[in-house]
């Protein structure tokens, strides 16, 4: 049988279903769970911009109860967009997917 790495073939098999992504020292893997969390993360971002865009519609309040709660849905629209969406797909999902690419390394560097 043939393994990857030295480590793989020095433990002798491969985790699958979840634990493959949970325990995964592979940058590719690491990249695609920062990813995909940075699209979820997208998508919440994203209906919240509906809600505020919703509500200026038309003028006065419409959707929101109050001010407070409209002015509520604009900084977690900020927050969310800027911390659980830029912030992980470019550093997170693109520096883990490439780095480990252009320096060569074959793995990520984990402390076991």
């Amino acid at each position: 049988m043939t393994y990857g790495t030295q480590a793989e073939a020095a433990h002798g098999d491969r985790p699958h279903g979840w634990r493959r992504w949970t325990y995964s020292t592979n940058h590719k893997d690491i990249g695609t769970m920062y990813l995909i969390f940075a699209i979820v993360g997208g998508v919440i971002g994203g209906i919240l911009s509906m809600g505020i865009r919703s509500e200026l519609m038309y003028p006065g309040m419409q959707i929101f109860g109050s001010s407070d709660v409209y002015n509520l849905f604009v900084s977690a629209h900020g927050l969310i967009m800027i911390f659980f969406t830029i912030m992980p797909a470019m550093i997170g999902g693109f520096g883990n997917w490439m780095v480990p690419l252009m320096i060569g390394a074959p793995d990520m560097a984990s402390r076991a």
